[in-house]
């Protein structure tokens, strides 16, 4: 297997080549290892690699400053003009301004981009597992058809993700690959003597599209018995407060319609057609249930702004979702005039997850809980989402608790 490392820090690239060179199958041969594109570029024509590593803040030449716009530059070589196209390229930084910014560039080529830490090994395990991957002695890949009891997908590795691996579920150290960019971290919950498999992963971009795809792509390798996606939504300030959970008993795409042209006045008119998707009522039901309860409630509080312990509630009702991230006043007014005058909730995944969950083979128990991170208007901001991704997590949990022997 060739790898090229196209990094400058060498902390990074000393400690992985360590790890590298022990896997069978890797000899010291098979790394090339550069600090700057322009060697990385001469590399690359003459060598067809298997896996480039790619350091995103990196210098054009040795003489030359970082600059994120080599790496861009690199990718587009990489995918316009090199004649010796690499099959995996994964991008590792450690400046967490350009995670979100370089994700979407990555992701457009089906990509990923590792966030580097000196406090955790996850972008190290991460890399190993695709290495492993292509190599084909990851012991997972050979029995991908073992089915899990509970599926969980995130739209975002932080804050949503990371709060599902927070839960004491005996989360397995590594994560592993199971497709060309999924990475999967598998646990268990014991229950009453009765241990559930469970796996979780998050989705390589927001939104209904790349949600439904991994969905889908998922269901038939793992064959869940349940699927529940938690995250953050923007909430409907009359029915929510910050920190809320909300069960998705109802989602569709809000912006799903025709675009009409009236032919005496020339006015141009959208004429909206929803789409609505359920969960069960008996899920719904045990949604109702759990949310009486004073014990899980207690476990939702935080302190607000003002250092006041505020004590959020689970709601039941409509969230809706869209292509867009939402921080105005008007997108929450204008779906309550014309679509529910209850909507609780908008964001961008739930709609696409329910469609993927109804549309498989067979129908897994599906449901979705997001917390309320904010308004979703032009006050908009993103100091709650940690709050708000865990409360979605202590709710799944102690739904799981309650009345996972009710659904498996």
């Amino acid at each position: 297997m060739k790898m090229l490392i196209v990094d400058n820090e060498p902390r990074r690239y000393r400690r992985l080549r360590e790890e590298l060179i022990s896997i069978d199958g890797i000899v010291s041969s098979d790394l090339v290892i550069v600090s700057n594109i322009e060697e990385a570029i001469e590399n690359a024509n003459q060598i067809e690699f298997d896996l480039i590593l790619l350091d995103i803040l990196i210098p054009y030449s040795i003489v030359d400053e970082d600059d994120k716009q080599n790496c861009i530059d690199f990718l587009e070589f990489l995918h316009n003009t090199c004649s010796n196209k690499p099959k995996r390229i994964i991008g590792i930084t450690s400046d967490s301004t350009l995670i979100d910014e370089m994700k979407d560039i990555f992701s457009k080529n089906a990509w990923i981009v590792l966030s580097y830490s000196d406090s955790n090994d996850e972008w190290l395990e991460k890399i190993l597992a695709c290495v492993k991957y292509t190599l084909k002695i990851s012991p997972r890949i050979e029995n991908t058809n073992e089915s899990v009891d509970i599926l969980i997908i995130c739209a975002l590795q932080a804050e949503e993700l990371s709060e599902i691996l927070a839960l004491p579920w005996n989360w397995e150290k590594n994560t592993t690959l199971i497709d060309e960019n999924i990475f999967i971290s598998y646990g268990s919950i014991e229950l009453d003597g009765k241990i559930y498999k469970v796996a979780a992963t998050h989705a390589l971009r927001m939104g209904m599209v790349a949600t439904s795809i991994l969905c889908s792509r998922l269901i038939p390798l793992l064959c869940p018995k349940v699927v529940a996606m938690t995250g953050i939504c923007g909430g409907n300030k009359e029915e929510v407060d910050l920190g809320d959970v909300i069960v998705a008993e109802a989602s569709w795409n809000y912006q799903s319609g025709k675009v009409q042209k009236n032919k005496d006045t020339g006015e141009i008119k959208f004429k909206i057609s929803p789409h609505h998707l359920n969960i069960t009522n008996t899920i719904n039901s045990f949604f109702v249930n759990i949310s009486r309860k004073s014990d899980l409630l207690n476990k939702l509080k935080y302190k607000n702004s003002n250092q006041e312990e505020v004590t959020p509630q689970i709601k039941i009702g409509s969230i809706v979702s869209g292509a867009s991230v939402i921080a105005d006043d008007e997108t929450i007014l204008a779906i309550q005039d014309k679509q529910d005058r209850k909507v609780c909730g908008i964001e961008m995944e739930i709609y696409g997850f329910y469609e993927a969950c109804t549309s498989a083979y067979y129908v897994p128990a599906y449901f979705a809980l997001k917390g309320v991170s904010d308004f979703a208007d032009s006050e908009k901001n993103e100091n709650l989402q940690k709050i708000a991704s865990r409360n979605s997590a202590v709710v799944l949990d102690g739904f799981l608790k309650e009345y996972i022997y009710r659904i498996i």
